[in-house]
């Protein structure tokens, strides 16, 4: 192994500059990622892989190798003092001495929001045919069943702090993956575990110890023009309705009918046999996702800064028509209508910030926990009432 691989040319190329291409790669992908406020495209990641490699060579060639074997005392002298530089640069920071320029308590309350995410934390995993959901276990082995995409996941600090407040009387199953439509054939091509993880759901539904289903999902994602472009990765989510084999995308032709269709017929199976909530979406759109505030540029002579927010912002009609067609959908298959609407926008003005100006959104669509925690109380009705 030695002799035929480990000693091939290019392998040990490679670990002469294994270190400054450790050095180098990092920062590279970091400040990207940082700079453009997402993960940079698969191109990108290569080409800066790329690009380290070349940089790992000049610096294993031009420093490295000259440091390593000078016999200068100077060369000595000053790399103790670039050490004691780092480590008296490294203190100032820790003691606050010296302040980073992007800071600020605007700036900090919109870094605090974006990215803010607490689902799974405080839920153990169950393992069902191979599928993963989660729970929040009460004494009781009957369990209500919280079915859907992200915008079902971001409810779980709710239901934590109803068990901590022990009003939690059964236990609560989160049989969730974002993206994934809780609507029978509804699908999108980058998310391939999609169809299975929706037949585990609904025949874990079936179980008797369930008792009553809530189905709730990113609707306007999937429904909506105003968040068309939905970018993850790098990737465009683009679903479309499985109509015998054949793809009818949701927002061209006759898939929006198909898939809305296909969301009653499961809702008013499941009504048969169960109490059955359809959790409403809450409103999404550019104007609650916090990134879109900061203003400048990191590596700017200004640094970053927070342009003023706005507090709130008009219930989007699309998104009302869409809540008033899914209103009348559950009322026609017997479930129960659970609506954010009244409590995130009161008189159709949307909340964007608290009166203390800290947004209630960690991105364009998904509420934060602790806005979810203490004030989502719409949604207690589908673990407080249940079996009454």
């Amino acid at each position: 192994l030695n002799r035929n691989l480990l000693s091939n040319r290019v392998l040990v190329w490679i670990g002469l500059i294994s270190y400054p291409l450790y050095l180098w790669h990092w920062p590279l992908l970091s400040f990207t990622h940082v700079i453009g406020n997402r993960v940079p495209s698969k191109e990108v990641r290569i080409a800066l892989v790329g690009v380290s490699f070349l940089l790992a060579w000049l610096t294993y060639a031009l420093i490295e190798k000259k440091i390593r074997h000078s016999r200068k005392k100077l060369t000595v002298i000053l790399l103790s003092i670039l050490m004691i530089f780092s480590a008296t640069i490294g203190l100032l920071i820790l003691k606050q001495t010296w302040k980073p320029r992007n800071s600020g308590a605007s700036l900090e309350k919109v870094v605090n929001a974006a990215g803010d995410w607490e689902h799974p934390k405080g839920l153990q995993t169950v393992e069902v045919n191979g599928q993963t959901f989660y729970l929040k276990k009460s004494a009781s082995e009957e369990g209500i069943l919280f079915y859907g995409d992200s915008h079902i996941e971001q409810y779980s600090p709710r239901i934590i702090e109803l068990a901590n407040r022990l009003v939690l009387n059964k236990s609560v199953y989160f049989a969730t993956s974002g993206g994934c439509p809780p609507i029978p054939n509804v699908f999108e091509d980058n998310h391939i575990d999609c169809e299975a993880r929706q037949a585990e759901a609904i025949k874990f539904a079936s179980d008797p110890k369930i008792t009553s289903v809530a189905i709730g999902a990113c609707w306007n994602c999937y429904f909506t023009e105003q968040t068309n472009t939905l970018i993850r990765l790098g990737m465009t989510y683009d679903y479309f309705f499985l109509d015998n084999g054949k793809k009818v995308y949701l927002r061209q032709g006759n898939g929006r009918k198909l898939a809305l269709a296909s969301l009653e017929v499961m809702l008013k199976r499941l009504s048969a046999t169960k109490i059955v909530y359809l959790i409403l979406d809450n409103p999404c759109g550019k104007l609650f996702d916090p990134k879109t505030y900061f203003e400048g540029w990191r590596l700017g002579l200004e640094g970053v800064s927070v342009k003023e927010m706005i507090t709130q912002t008009p219930f989007d009609k699309e998104q009302q028509i869409l809540r008033n067609e899914l209103i009348e959908i559950a009322n026609r298959a017997g479930a129960i209508v659970i609506d954010p609407i009244p409590t995130l926008c009161p008189n159709n003005n949307c909340m964007v910030l608290t009166n203390d100006g800290i947004p209630l959104y960690k991105d364009g669509n998904h509420l934060r926990p602790f806005f979810v925690r203490n004030f989502a109380d719409y949604i207690d009705i589908a673990v407080e009432s249940t079996g009454n």
